[in-house]
């Protein structure tokens, strides 16, 4: 069938917009460690002020003890943003996220082992374990969080709003 000259052309404002792609498995991952590190973070921060409100002006390196906890929001602050970045598939919420999970990585390779073995076989297994095997998982988690076809296609999407061509 032959297109009709006479018929207007097609808005490109009015037309609708494509169908956003689902959320990739390691965003959600990503997502649920983010929400439960910052609720362990906002319940240990309530803690502490619960506990130490009535007593801060008694000890004597109360601003030390404000300025940790200064820190502390400031950190339940950034895991909101990252957060909010990954959820709303903004570009930099990707690599935000892509930062956490370079930090855990560099957290999990020099954090210090506090584990005690029973013999040299678990202590083997134990470093390999910290060593070969998470920065193993934690790079493949990565590349499927920022790199992968599906990652690409939902963080490469443009606003609802955006107009085709400008």
């Amino acid at each position: 069938m032959q297109p009709n000259p006479y018929s207007p052309p097609e808005s490109v404002v009015l037309a609708t917009p494509a169908r956003r792609s689902p959320r990739p498995i390691s965003a959600w991952l990503l997502l649920t460690l983010l929400a439960l590190m910052g609720i362990a973070l906002a319940v240990g921060i309530a803690q502490e002020i619960f506990l130490l409100a009535p007593y801060v002006r008694q000890i004597p390196g109360q601003w030390s003890i404000l300025l940790g906890l200064g820190f502390r929001l400031a950190i339940l602050g950034v895991i909101l943003i990252v957060s909010a970045g990954i959820f709303k598939a903004r570009r930099w919420g990707r690599w935000l996220g892509l930062l956490v999970l370079a930090l855990l990585a560099v957290t999990s390779l020099f954090g210090h082992d506090t584990t005690t073995y029973d013999s040299e076989a678990e202590r083997a297994g134990g470093l390999l374990a910290q060593f070969v095997l998470m920065p193993s998982l934690i790079a493949w988690w990565a590349y499927a969080f920022g790199f992968s076809a599906k990652a690409r296609r939902y963080f490469g999407q443009q606003g609802d709003l955006a107009v085709m061509g400008a």
